[in-house]
């Protein structure tokens, strides 16, 4: 089962991120807001499929990877979101 895309999504949006839409393109990348902002604003989070076909989050180029793996949710990605965008949550 891996990291699907459902999964991603739904973690996504359960930590408050909003859905800004999909890349109307090759790559189909969906594109979230956060729903509070950091030291520098609003952040933009993205799913993308992997060279791997897993479905992977990029956090602005600093944070690229699986969000879930075989229906789990990472605690990782918000322990990443809480130390490099405090005040992420709103």
């Amino acid at each position: 089962m891996r990291a699907t895309f459902d999964d991603t999504f739904a973690y996504i949006t359960a930590c408050g991120f909003i859905y800004g839409g999909v890349e109307d393109g090759f790559y189909k990348n969906h594109f979230f807001s956060s729903p509070g902002e950091d030291a520098v604003g609003t952040f933009e989070v993205v799913i993308y499929l992997s060279a791997a076909g897993h479905y992977c989050v990029s956090i602005d180029g600093g944070f690229r990877a699986p969000i879930v793996w075989d229906g789990e949710r990472l605690p990782e990605f918000v322990a990443w979101l809480d130390e490099h965008h405090a005040g992420w949550r709103g």
